[in-house]
């Protein structure tokens, strides 16, 4: 999945790829900077803190042990929302074009890496974010009657 934004609430589209074990190429802000880590780093406090609420959980036991390469995070140039959108002293991110062709030409000549990403992603996904997984995939089954 290829998401360059200018921000994201949450990311949906950036979880559901994830899940299906796709790797991601999204801008590096907003909502999607939570779980789009080029390099989630064991004994990093602040992940630490993120996963604390099952660390009996074997599945979290292993996230917290291991470096988990998961995505492809995209450069950005923060600058503030154009005047005619009428929100004054906010800011969006960017995305840096030079860094998106460069990340999608590593893609294309790295295949084995980037699925090797997208298995990692869909391990993350359901390790740290399964109630949110089991979400989408009900709200699809549903939409799909």
């Amino acid at each position: 999945l290829v998401q360059p934004s200018r921000g994201e609430g949450w990311g949906r589209p950036h979880m559901e790829a994830m899940a299906m074990g796709l790797g991601v190429i999204a801008t590096n802000w907003s909502g999607s900077a939570a779980f789009i880590d080029e390099t989630v780093r064991a004994g990093d406090p602040a992940r630490e803190e993120r996963h604390t609420h099952d660390r009996a959980s074997p599945c979290t036991r292993d996230l917290l042990a291991a470096t988990w390469q998961v995505g492809y995070p995209l450069d950005y140039e923060l600058v503030l929302v154009p005047a005619e959108l009428n929100l004054p002293g906010h800011s969006w991110a960017e995305p840096s074009t030079r860094h998106l062709r460069a990340l999608m030409r590593g893609v294309f000549e790295q295949p084995d890496e980037a699925a090797r990403r997208g298995a990692a992603a869909a391990a993350l996904t359901r390790c740290c974010w399964v109630g949110c997984v089991s979400y989408l995939l009900l709200s699809y089954e549903i939409e799909r009657g």
